[in-house]
């Protein structure tokens, strides 16, 4: 009598928990349906990131971990981690709060924070124009140029001249950094 008994309530808890189980989505993530298997995964996958950004409370609903500020851009904070990776496009430097990357590069001697890529602009001799470095002699002397700088070379005229730098009178009072080409 108490095998039976024993028997009966355990097929009882078996088919509530089933039941329970299925209505809160627990068996979702083990069934493996063929006929809409990248959908389900899809949806699996989003589950469990939603889920696993829930678990750690600095990971917003974006995915970006506002633990790590990397700098405060006019107000707006800029985050380094999103989905626990720093951004990999070039000049990016962080995330804002909703996910948007963000960007910063020198332009014309001025460090430019965007949220747009940057595009260069280059001449005839492929020289990227938008990158002043510096001026020597009111000679604009850009950042990038075609190809790659040949050894040494810090920058270019805008014909695609590598222009060098050097300092005179090192550890004086008149020391200086000169250019040459």
């Amino acid at each position: 009598m108490k095998k039976t008994l024993l028997i009966i309530l355990t097929i009882t808890v078996a088919i509530i928990t089933y039941f329970i189980g299925k209505s809160k989505g627990w068996w979702n993530l083990f069934l493996n349906n063929n006929a809409d298997s990248s959908s389900s995964k899809t949806n699996t996958l989003a589950k469990l990131t939603k889920k696993a950004r829930s678990l750690d409370s600095t990971v917003n609903e974006y995915g970006v971990d506002t633990a790590i500020v990397q700098v405060n851009w006019d107000g707006k904070e800029v985050y380094q981690l999103k989905d626990s990776e720093r951004p990999t496009e070039k000049f990016s430097v962080g995330y804002l709060y909703d996910g948007t990357i963000v960007y910063q590069y020198q332009e014309n001697g001025v460090w430019v924070f965007s949220t747009e890529p940057y595009k260069p602009t280059q001449n005839n001799y492929g020289v990227d124009t938008r990158t002043i470095l510096d001026y020597y002699n009111g000679i604009p002397i850009y950042q990038f140029g075609s190809g790659t700088k040949p050894e040494g070379a810090i920058g270019f005229l805008d014909d695609g001249t590598p222009v060098y730098e050097s300092w005179i009178n090192e550890g004086t009072p008149d020391e200086k950094k000169v250019y040459y080409w």
